[in-house]
């Protein structure tokens, strides 16, 4: 059997294949920990069959039409299907409460053979992380003087043009413009690149202490504003996948609370320039610059 070590996180967990491993997307090189560590699941993934009592007997139910989330005796099933309104499962996977025990299923087509955790991954891995504190947070993400800043927003509000600003600021790295984990630690928070931001290629498995959460908007000229607590709650709420059950939901709610009363929140409107850097770095600076208001 192939092993295959992944961390996220700062958590690993161990792929565990029959015969020789298949390929994971390219995205996941840099998350591959040596197959000697100490994991904290495993998760075998494997080539059989879907077997009875895997395929859904009713169509998908909401929250989302693709996938649905059923209590299968002590287990959890997690079914995927290709496309809404697929007729066909596409992939499941059936875990034990805290999955750190769990099987994973593909379907015969040759993509599911080479990428089988393709889509599957940030479902499995979202409940996996409630468990452990952490979540996964649509947001830009960079640490900067070793100190980590989270960039949240809805599509459209300027993450990946905040990224590339930043990218060309020296000793900023980046750890994100789509997806990062948000983790509670003995001391606070700390947020970690994952395998999850396409457009940016493969980034360094990293992670910063979070010092700083910004909500970001474009605006015509720069703007940081200090936003209360509850604000920045719903904000976060609204850019967190959830998990999608009453126990990890309220986890999920208590981890945003604690991250949005222990780490200071703003709005952040900006210009697509150079000044917006400089307005930004003079923020976290506590100096004068662009406005601060």
């Amino acid at each position: 059997m192939a092993k295959v070590l992944v961390e996220i996180g700062g958590w690993a967990v161990s792929l565990n294949f029959p015969g020789r491993s298949p390929l994971l997307e390219p995205s996941y090189e840099p998350f591959l920990a040596l197959p000697e560590g100490e994991p904290s699941a495993e998760w075998r993934v494997n080539r059989e069959p879907f077997p009875a009592g895997i395929q859904s007997s009713s169509p998908f139910i909401p929250p989302l039409p693709r996938w649905e989330i059923v209590r299968q005796g002590t287990y959890k099933l997690f079914r995927l299907q290709r496309w809404m309104g697929s007729p066909n499962l596409w992939k499941a996977a059936r875990m034990d409460p805290a999955l750190s025990r769990g099987e994973i299923w593909t379907d015969r087509s040759e993509e599911s053979s080479v990428y089988p955790l393709r889509e599957l991954d940030q479902l499995l891995f979202a409940h996996f992380f409630i468990q452990r504190r952490c979540l996964i947070v649509h947001a830009a993400a960079a640490r900067i003087a070793g100190r980590g800043y989270l960039f949240s927003g809805p599509g459209g509000a300027g993450k990946s043009t905040w990224s590339a600003l930043l990218g060309k600021v020296r000793g900023c790295t980046l750890l994100g413009d789509d997806k990062v984990v948000l983790r509670e630690t003995g001391d606070g928070f700390r947020i970690y690149s994952t395998p999850w931001n396409p457009s940016l290629g493969p980034l360094m498995n990293d992670s910063a202490p979070l010092a700083g959460i910004y909500f970001l908007r474009h605006r015509e000229e720069n703007a940081v504003r200090p936003l209360k607590q509850a604000e920045a709650f719903k904000n976060l709420l609204q850019q967190t996948f959830l998990p999608f059950a009453p126990p990890e939901t309220e986890a999920a709610v208590s981890l945003l609370e604690a991250a949005a009363a222990g780490t200071g929140a703003s709005s952040f409107g900006f210009r697509p320039d150079r000044s917006a850097t400089d307005c930004f770095l003079s923020a976290i600076a506590g100096k004068p610059g662009e406005p601060a208001t």
